[in-house]
């Protein structure tokens, strides 16, 4: 009965109108490189003053699916990642755009973050308090095994770069240590600069070793365009990507899922989600199947459905326990409490009806958010043709104001430009760009969470195998190690059978 209530809450004139904008505003912020949902829910979150609480929670989340979902528009179209969790996104997406299919590449995306969005907003409405005692049994411990077990997936990056994998993101890893020790406090590599103290900004990074690098191997090839094929971006082809996306349902939901369990599990985040979820259904290729990073449709669609499932359950810590499991849910809960509104199990009976109606609110987010992707993809992705002589300018121009606009650092803008020669080494001698973003995003978490296990068990290691849960992630980490190995072996007796 409440969650009628709340969902015909949801229809209201004020109600409709805060989703629709909150949603449209989002995606234009989340495609801008450097900016994303922190930035937009920060900067609306002063509006909210003197409206119901209902609108002022609408308001952030539609803001924080939007600028979801718009990460992957720039991933897919410019190779730069409009926020972290599309930074998965353009290893097989900005390839399709080279091949001329950026308009399916962008139908892709929509359709896949729109059934992710509904999957995990079922999970939230329905499940809400099952999957709160199912995240109450992952501790430290469980999120140190699920970090590593992210990183040993690297195989996935491809038989012949095992190797050069296993290096990038031990690269990436160095480049997270920077900054302040997670438990003592004291700076390390820091060579006495106050920026380096505060560890390097992985979106700068991220801008850098994506955008910055693509734009310097753009000018070698000369003035011609991003897409190889003259395309001019049309409705009908962004609809083939959407329904091009209903024939892998077997992704759909198993990338949903992990994107639903990750998002609600506080510490872990958005980004971790979608480059899990790329990262597993790579490990899955079929012989004959288009490789992983070369345009796989594949590839678009795992990170974006795991991403987008995020943005629903990521809400559960928050409304049940307080527990904010990103930067994003700590700006609601800021939002909740500016309110009055106290999370908790005592939030489901006293304001019953205000959180279904935030709740269902993803319903009518994730509807306009597959409107605006399937009427706007196809002029967005004309951009594809455009010469490289003047859209090279631009896209740095964008680069330096998004990096700087992270913090305000002009340090951010020399960072992003030193990760774009390094992407553009790394790139020039096939080392995958995705395992350096792997480790530098993960390397905080396992040290985090390997550090709080010891102190829990008092320096004892099998605590990390103590449980089922932990065991079977074990299991999983080393099935991940030598599964590059299992396979060639499987190949091989294939081979000699046919």
């Amino acid at each position: 009965m409440m969650i009628l209530q709340g969902l015909l809450s949801c229809f209201s004139a004020q109600n409709l109108l805060t989703a629709l904008l909150g949603t449209g505003v989002g995606i234009v912020i989340g495609a801008l490189p450097g900016l994303g949902a922190n930035i937009a829910m920060t900067l609306a979150l002063p509006l909210s003053f003197g409206r119901p609480p209902d609108t002022c929670l609408i308001l952030l989340s539609s803001l924080y699916c939007g600028a979801t979902y718009g990460g992957s528009i720039s991933a897919i179209l410019l190779n730069t990642p409009g926020t972290p969790a599309s930074g998965a996104t353009t290893y097989d997406g900005y390839p399709l755009a080279r091949q001329g299919h950026g308009d399916i590449a962008i139908g892709l995306s929509t359709m896949s973050s729109f059934i992710g969005g509904i999957f995990g907003t079922v999970l939230l409405i329905t499940m809400a308090p099952l999957v709160t005692r199912l995240v109450l049994a992952f501790g430290p411990p469980q999120s140190f095994l699920i970090a590593i077990l992210s990183l040993c997936i690297v195989g996935a990056l491809g038989e012949n770069r095992i190797i050069k994998g296993l290096i990038t993101c031990g690269l990436g890893m160095m480049f997270s240590f920077v900054g302040m020790d997670v438990i003592t406090g004291y700076p390390r590599f820091s060579y006495g600069t106050w920026y380096l103290g505060d560890g390097m900004n992985v979106t700068a990074m991220m801008i850098g070793i994506f955008a910055i690098s693509e734009i310097m191997i753009l000018m070698e090839s000369g003035s011609g365009s991003i897409s190889e094929l003259a395309n001019p971006g049309k409705l009908r082809n962004v609809l083939k990507g959407c329904r091009m996306t209903l024939d892998y349902p077997a992704n759909l939901v198993k990338s949903s899922l992990i994107g639903s369990i990750i998002g609600a599990m506080p510490a872990l985040g958005v980004t971790t989600a979608s480059f899990l979820a790329y990262m597993t259904q790579a490990n899955t290729k079929r012989e004959g199947e288009t490789p992983y990073g070369e345009g796989n449709v594949q590839g678009v669609i795992a990170p974006e459905s795991s991403n987008n499932a995020v943005t629903a359950t990521s809400l559960i810590p928050t409304l049940t326990m307080g527990i904010p499991g990103s930067s994003s849910m700590a700006i609601m809960l800021g939002a909740m409490t500016m309110h009055g509104l106290v999370p908790g199990p005592d939030l489901f009976a006293v304001n019953s009806e205000l959180v279904y109606t935030v709740m269902s609110s993803f319903f009518l987010i994730n509807i306009f958010m597959l409107v605006f992707g399937v009427l706007g993809g196809g002029y967005i992705s004309r951009i594809t043709t455009i010469q490289n002589r003047l859209l090279a300018p631009c896209v740095v121009v964008f680069c330096a104001v998004g990096a700087f606009a992270l913090k305000g650092y002009w340090q951010d803008v020399i960072l992003a430009l030193a990760t774009g020669f390094l992407g553009y080494a790394m790139k020039k001698y096939d080392y995958p760009i995705i395992g350096f973003i792997l480790g530098a995003i993960l390397g905080p978490i396992a040290e985090r969470t390997f550090h709080q296990s010891l102190r829990i068990s008092g320096g004892e290691i099998s605590i990390f195998f103590q449980g089922t849960i932990s065991k079977v992630l074990a299991l999983m980490i080393v099935i991940a190690i030598f599964w590059p190995g299992i396979r060639r072996v499987l190949q091989r007796r294939k081979v000699k059978r046919a």
